[in-house]
């Protein structure tokens, strides 16, 4: 059974009346993150144009067929029957990287291999200090991964496993989805789990930055959507599907300007997220002891900006 709160329940709960001058502060810390998701977001999109931009596609619209048809030799020939590998718009993605400089993902990782399937007894929560980071499925979203808010391996799992740990800068990718398969950066180590795809690029490889965005952009999409399988409702990829990815290599200042631009998104969001916990803390300081430490407490936090 799902935990939930009826809504007998909250039209019962006490709303605590700080003063109007207080209500206003908190209401302008949350206006100031909204306006830093707001500017994360438009890096992001504006990254996102630059790599298209780059590949010739900055006013291109994926084809939206009602239907499409192949040879039965070419289903035959490729051993997939499924609509998705040989849907237009996932094709087309593919053929326009494969006409420009690329390079698989594999030749520019030092390996891509995925965590065991640790048990759930060995699960506890972010907050427990005895715990040690890992990243779900659930975890892998565009951007930052904050390892201080995954849930926790306790040290008798991790001692069951001879598992690698992921560090900061790795690439963690969701390998079960339906309509996305995305990819997130690592901001600390952490142990990765089960259906998760463990990414580390060499050295002279482009940033994680720009991996990250080409795996999460409708070019790097396409490619994931045209390898999956499907059992019942879930789409499932490979660790092999992820290392055949195409890469587009672009030059050294296109490439530098698009990972500068998820850098500062990254940033944004970070912001916006330490801003919003912020005026959620200061509600409880103000409650506990008071508006003038709950002010003072909030004015540090954006001080610090």
């Amino acid at each position: 059974m799902n935990p939930y709160i009826s809504l007998v329940y909250l039209r019962t709960m006490p709303v605590v009346l700080l003063s109007t001058d207080f209500q206003n502060k908190i209401e302008d810390t949350i206006r100031l993150a909204r306006r830093y998701e707001a500017e994360a977001n438009r890096l992001k999109v504006n990254a996102e144009g630059a790599l298209l931009g780059a590949l010739g596609l900055a006013s291109w619209t994926p084809p939206e067929p009602v239907a499409y048809q192949k040879p039965l030799s070419t289903i035959q020939s490729s051993k997939r029957m499924d609509a998705e590998h040989f849907d237009p718009r996932h094709l087309y993605a593919e053929e326009v990287i494969a006409r420009r400089s690329y390079e698989h993902l594999r030749d520019l990782a030092e390996f891509v291999s995925s965590g065991p399937a640790w048990p759930s007894s060995s699960f506890t929560t972010p907050d427990d200090p005895d715990g040690t980071p890992f990243a779900r499925i659930r975890n892998c979203k565009p951007g930052k991964i904050e390892v201080e808010n995954l849930d926790r391996l306790l040290p008798a799992g991790i001692a069951k496993f001879k598992s690698g740990m992921a560090r900061a800068g790795d690439i963690a990718i969701g390998m079960d989805g339906i309509r996305w398969f995305y990819a997130g950066t690592l901001d600390g180590d952490a142990y990765i789990n089960q259906r998760v795809s463990w990414v580390r690029l060499n050295d002279d490889a482009p940033s994680p930055g720009y991996v990250q965005l080409v795996l999460n952009s409708p070019l790097g999409q396409a490619q994931l959507l045209r390898r999956m399988t499907i059992a019942q409702t879930v789409g499932h990829i490979t660790l092999d599907d992820i290392r055949s990815i195409k890469i587009p290599v672009l030059n050294d200042a296109e490439m530098a300007n698009i990972s500068n631009a998820v850098e500062d998104s990254e940033k944004s969001n970070a912001q916006a997220a330490l801003l919003l916990e912020a005026a959620k803390r200061a509600v409880e300081i103000a409650i506990e002891d008071g508006e003038p430490a709950a002010l003072t407490f909030l004015d540090e936090v954006e001080g610090a900006d």
